[in-house]
């Protein structure tokens, strides 16, 4: 998994939603969701990406983060989660630790998510808890299939059979 936390910003040139990133001179880079969602893709092993946003430069619409996760699952990647970080920072870590509990326990990511947006509903009243959204192309719900691996066959005991000298007793 992916769990990016940082900010989203609305690129005029594309009038798409980036996230930004640190590039190694420690300026911000925006990658788009397009670029991201190839790169997901190509890699079985990265099943889910959770972004948690803060729109940097509020504009009228749809979230910049939520453009990217919606672009990240149109361009490949299995399963993006958007969380925006206008929740509180209780609903925050209820949600974000209800989510990763669910989810080590191999069960789909729609029941994690309802499970994790009902810890949102007990932390905070009102309709917060519909904020996270989730955008998918995995039809069962499933990040990965629990692998059950049979028991190994028990061990033949090995036995260093000697014939036994029987002594005379008598003697």
């Amino acid at each position: 998994m992916l769990h990016f936390i940082g900010f989203s910003v609305h690129d005029t040139q594309t009038q798409n939603g980036v996230l930004i990133f640190e590039d190694e001179m420690g300026r911000g880079r925006p990658v788009s969701g397009q670029h991201l969602g190839a790169l997901l893709g190509d890699h079985y092993s990265m099943r889910l990406a959770v972004v948690s946003s803060r729109n940097a430069a509020r504009t009228a619409g749809v979230d910049p983060g939520a453009q990217v996760v919606d672009q990240m699952v149109r361009r490949g990647a299995p399963m993006a989660l958007f969380q925006p970080t206008k929740l509180l920072d209780r609903p925050t870590l209820a949600f974000v630790h209800t989510l990763y509990e669910c989810l080590a326990t191999f069960g789909p990511v729609d029941v994690a998510m309802s499970e994790a947006r009902r810890a949102i509903q007990l932390e905070e009243g009102g309709a917060s808890w519909g904020l996270p959204q989730l955008m998918s192309r995995v039809r069962d719900g499933r990040l990965f299939a629990r692998k059950v691996v049979a028991p190994a066959a028990p061990a033949r005991p090995r036995f260093n059979l000697r014939p036994i000298e029987v002594q005379n007793a008598r003697k």
